[in-house]
């Protein structure tokens, strides 16, 4: 492979200086130094089509400012070349990439994008090349990204900004709070104590000038790594890179060798910090425990790799020793989130511990954390556990090539390392060092023992985090910066005043001027391909029940889904389904306890999961509800890991009722977590309740109903739960209404078949029944008052569905919104982090969303103002054309062979056919401006019919004031 690239060849101004094989993914490591100004280049190059790129920069912070997090935002706001306000949107409108995004990490900042489209690849490059290194960098969009001061018309001082609202949401969540904590709080010297994203107390400090300064130090060629990952050839990219790029730059800079090490401590530390909720709120179960760790650094590749793999033996599933303990102990509702490895950062970093829980807890919960590690050092782990991690450790690395993003994946795998000079092909090594693993626990049985006594038990580098809830700081907060912005104001001179002033219209008159979005290289829609991707199946038949086969390629895996209708429940049995699922998927055996399961389904599988689903079917219109079954193995542990998981689907021991508990408060600990920094998701799944059938039964089980129907239940207790399962397990786990897929080729299919006969055999037929009707949602509006600074909204009208005429239109004009006047009003003029639409296939709906919001009367008012505009003037061809080839672009982003089969299978069981699909594809590639009208028409004509949902605090939601609506508090 690119065989005539040896060390020594020159490619333009490029030395190649390494050329080595990557056997682990079967690929080249080509690796080259622009030798003029210093830019290294990383090139994985292999067969995978679906090619990337990614522009990395090591940016250290120096302060809790958010520098690198606002640079990251405002570098892709307009470049030299492409002098737009927002190149970014017109990207994610209108190319095919399959990943478009930036990131920043604690210590680096990440540009990558991947397609599998090489013309569309390199215009994605050419815009991400020209936006990090020569951004324009205007004080406006500075402002508009990290902050500024308005005057709001009654009069207020007012400060917002992107990336402002954005960690004013992030630091009203206390995962969020922990997960910050649990590791700025063990680096006391290092760069990685302080906030790279940015406190909202010290974003407003950071100037204009700080901010230029940074990307000028930072951003520099001779600062930078480019790493290329697919089958485009490596000299192309090296040519482009430098005619497009570097032939413009200056000068050669000495490199960032800066290592953020952190100094050892002598003894441990403990650190309490709060989150903010309501007065008079219930403080009891709502705090966060965790103890931290400090371990290696990424240079020794194989302790870190040993930490990882020990990681999943202590806390990789409820049924390993040290997550069981924490789970069993009673200390708390759930295990912590950040309970595990990071090893992202150049020291890693170790966490366990429990949420749920309260503060004078936290002696208890450091002495079950300690008691289960002294045990596992002193009488060491099972080994049955540890062969069963290896096994899912190898399967997930053998799974990797072919999935979707698979490229990104190992990019970010090197360049952690990377950055510190750690060479890439010894961040890519796989095999050699998980063989060497192995060879060590041959040879040294009490190795991971020994490990816990080293990076844990003896290790003084340990921090003992408590994050508790503190009642009215939100409100103290809010009250603290509308004081301090009040006395600002009162301060400010006249010609300070205009200065705002003048500032603040600065900003408004670069958001509203218009962009010759011409100049940003996309394909035309002619390019586009035609035909949708038709996945092989074939039907077979086992014993009755109708099985799907798709003979694609997996590299040996078999992947095996069973969808069982719940016809069989009834209405009073419907809010336990997600209880049910759980137990499924979590639960024990008469004979075999749940961790023990646990640890078989590892050696058996290489992923097993149990989830409700309701979508409705294409041509009757009803909720077609299911419980979803999906498991995957190598082909040589078909039949041991579908018999462990025939055995859990009929004999799972719902009687266990510590185990029910448990699986009970993590299921409503997940729902605590997730309302409010997920709030857009819970809104809009409320909202769009009320015009589905189907989407009531999904609201009824994964949003705010649910969330009430398990703090009901948890008052009432959990007496008789357990035979409710049970029933409702026995009618649901049989043959009438059940269909299967497969996904694999040969020898792994027909075991899997052979299997499925036996089992299908010998399962009950059924009774059938009707479908449950989810609870009911009224059209009025609601308003959700949780604990959070910033809101999320959503708006949901009735629309047309997947087969109507006119609904590819609904799904461009949903493209064409989401990245065009609601990106510009709700996201840059309004300072959302983020605005939303979609038109559901088949339900019918078209809902609009805001994600961490700082208004909610004005976004709701510019959401129907878009709509209305686009309905009486239309938008010009080049934006439909964009948004038309951005649809088509998600479309076909690469998948996995198990993600194709599943979808397939789905699409059988809802009456997807493939002639439907294509005709929705040829109305894509045909909607013109006239056809997104007419949509926005339809829209407009049945805006009053639509249903809002709120989430925020009081102060948030008091905006709806004068609109008739329902408010409710959600007892976080």
């Amino acid at each position: 492979m690119r065989e005539h690239l040896v060390p020594g060849t020159r490619v333009g101004g490029f030395l190649i200086k390494e050329v080595d094989a990557v056997p682990d993914f079967t690929g080249v490591g080509i690796r080259a130094v622009h030798e003029p100004t210093g830019l290294e280049v990383y090139h994985l190059y292999n067969d995978d089509d679906e090619n990337f790129f990614a522009f990395v920069f090591k940016t250290l912070p120096d302060d809790d400012k958010g520098t690198p997090h606002i640079l990251e935002h405002t570098v892709l706001c307009g470049s030299e070349r492409f002098p737009l306000k927002d190149p970014f949107a017109v990207l994610m409108k209108g190319s095919l990439a399959s990943f478009l995004n930036a990131m920043t990490y604690p210590d680096r900042t990440i540009y990558p994008a991947g397609s599998t489209v090489k013309e569309d690849y390199f215009n994605l490059m050419k815009v991400y090349g020209d936006a990090v290194f020569f951004p324009l960098l205007r004080e406006e969009a500075f402002m508009q990204e990290g902050h500024r001061l308005e005057w709001v018309p009654d009069g207020r001082l007012v400060r917002v900004g992107v990336v402002y609202n954005e960690m004013k949401g992030v630091y009203s969540d206390p995962e969020a709070v922990s997960g910050e904590w649990s590791l700025r709080g063990l680096f006391s010297e290092s760069p990685y104590r302080f906030e790279s994203g940015g406190d909202p107390h010290a974003i407003p400090s950071l100037t204009y000038e700080e901010f230029v300064r940074f990307h000028r130090d930072h951003y520099h060629p001779s600062r930078c790594k480019v790493m290329l990952y697919g089958n485009i050839p490596t000299e192309e990219q090296l040519a482009f890179l430098e005619r497009e790029f570097l032939s413009r730059c200056e000068g050669r800079r000495a490199p960032d060798t800066r290592v953020p090490f952190q100094a050892r401590w002598e003894v441990p530390r403990t650190m309490e910090k709060t989150y903010g909720i309501g007065e008079g709120e219930p403080l009891e179960g709502r705090s966060i425990m965790t103890v931290n760790w400090l371990l290696t650094t990424l240079w020794d590749r194989f302790t870190t790799m040993s930490l990882e793999v020990l990681s999943e033996v202590l806390v990789g599933h409820d049924g390993a020793p040290l997550r069981k303990a924490l789970l069993e102990s009673g200390l708390g509702e759930d295990v912590a989130s950040t309970t595990g490895i990071e090893s992202e950062i150049f020291q890693p970093v170790f966490s366990a511990g429990l949420k749920g829980t309260d503060p004078e807890r936290a002696g208890e919960i450091e002495e079950c954390i300690f008691s289960s590690l002294r045990e596992l050092a002193e009488e060491g782990i099972d080994r049955e556990l540890i062969e069963s991690v290896l096994r899912r450790v190898e399967f997930r690395f053998r799974e990797l090539p072919g999935k979707r993003n698979a490229g990104l994946s190992l990019i970010r795998r090197v360049v952690r390392g990377w950055i510190y000079d750690i060479p890439p092909g010894f961040m890519l090594e796989f095999l050699p060092v998980f063989e060497a693993l192995k060879a060590r626990l041959a040879e040294e049985p009490d190795y991971f023992s020994r490990l816990i006594k080293e990076y844990f038990l003896e290790n003084p580098h340990r921090l003992t985090l408590v994050v508790r809830p503190e009642p009215g700081k939100l409100a103290r907060e809010e009250e603290a910066e509308r004081r301090a912005l009040e006395e600002l104001g009162a301060r400010l001179s006249e010609e300070e005043r205009r200065e705002v002033q003048e500032k603040a219209e600065r900003v408004r008159v670069f958001q509203q001027s218009p962009d010759d979005q011409g100049v940003i290289p996309l394909l035309r829609r002619e390019d586009l391909p035609r035909e949708v991707e038709r996945i092989p199946q074939e039907e077979v038949v086992c014993t009755g029940v109708p099985v799907y086969v798709h003979p694609l390629e997996t590299n040996g895996i078999v992947y095996v889904d069973l969808l069982f209708p719940l016809s069989g429940i009834n209405q009073e049995e419907l809010p336990y389904v997600p209880l049910l699922v759980d137990v499924l998927e979590g639960g024990g055996l008469p004979d075999m306890s749940y961790d023990r399961v646990a640890v078989r389904l590892s050696l058996t599988t290489g992923g097993f999961s149990v989830e409700e689903d309701a979508t409705s079917h294409l041509l009757t219109r009803e909720p077609v509800p299911q419980v979803v079954v999906r498991v995957k193995m190598l082909e040589q542990y078909v039949e041991e890991g579908l018999g462990l998981v025939r055995r859990l689907l009929e004999e799972v021991d719902v009687r266990d009722e510590k185990r029910l508990r448990m699986l009970f408060l993590e299921l409503k600990q997940d729902f605590v977590s997730s309302i409010v920094p997920s709030g857009h998701s819970f809104m809009s799944l409320r909202a769009e309740a009320a015009f589905s059938r189907a989407m009531r039964l999904e609201e009824a089980w994964g949003g705010v109903s649910q969330f009430f129907f398990l703090r009901e239940r948890e008052k009432e207790g959990l007496a008789g739960v357990g035979e409710v399962l049970e029933g409702m397990r026995r009618r649901v786990v049989v043959k009438g209404g059940l269909v299967a897929g497969i996904t694999g080729r040969g020898e792994g299919v027909r075991r899997v078949q052979r299997v499925l006969e036996e089992w299908f055999g010998a399962m009950e037929e059924g009774m059938g029944g009707g479908v449950p009707e989810g609870p009911e949602v009224g059209r009025v509006a609601e308003a959700f008052v949780a604990p959070s600074k910033v809101a999320y909204v959503a708006q949901a009208v009735p629309a047309l569905r997947l087969g109507e005429e006119g609904f590819s239109a609904m799904v461009v004009l949903a493209h064409l919104l989401k990245g065009g006047p609601l990106w510009e009003r709700v996201r840059m003029e309004g300072g959302a982090y983020g605005a939303f639409a979609g038109a559901s296939a088949m339900e019918g709906v078209f809902t609009v969303t805001s994600y961490r919001d700082p208004h909610v009367r004005r976004t709701l008012q510019v959401v129907r103002e878009v709509v209305e505009e686009v309905a009486e003037r239309g938008v010009p061809e080049d934006v439909v054309e964009q948004a038309v080839r951005g649809v088509v672009g998600r479309e076909i982003a690469p998948d996995g062979p198990g993600v194709k089969g599943f979808r397939a299978l789905r699409r059988c069981v809802l009456g997807i056919g493939d002639e439907v699909r294509q005709a929705y594809r040829e109305g894509v590639l045909g909607c013109g401006v006239r056809e997104v009208q007419e949509a926005a028409r339809r829209l407009v004509e049945r805006w009053d019919e639509g249903r809002v949902a709120v989430l925020g605090d009081g102060e948030r939601v008091a905006e709806l004031e004068g609109m008739p609506h329902r408010k409710v508090v959600l007892p976080l």
